[in-house]
């Protein structure tokens, strides 16, 4: 179980974490953090499969868990902490270098 949940967060977060450096890179290159980046149909394009990948991931470590309850509870923990981690890193991201505003 611990390889199959290592693997989800992995590329949940790596894959996230590249794709935001890859728009702080075009977005500095551009000259103005404001305009430039990864395009926001792109960049869910080519997070999706990263999501999926690691939704499979974490169904194959919860399946190794004794009963149901505690396999759902498990998986809604961890997207729990998914979600928080990732709004988190988001709202430091735009807000922090300035890109949006709140």
């Amino acid at each position: 179980m611990r390889k199959e949940l290592t693997y989800a967060w992995f590329s949940f977060l790596g894959s996230y974490l590249v794709l935001i450096a890859i728009d702080y890179i075009l977005r500095s290159s551009a000259e103005n953090i404001k305009v430039g980046g990864i395009d926001f149909v792109v960049f869910w394009s080519v997070w999706i499969p990263f999501l999926a990948f690691s939704l499979y991931w974490l169904f194959c470590a919860s399946k190794k868990l004794r009963t149901k309850f505690i396999a759902i509870f498990f998986m809604l923990a961890n997207l729990l902490v998914a979600a928080f981690i990732i709004l988190t890193l988001s709202l430091f991201y735009t807000v922090g270098l300035g890109i949006d505003s709140l």
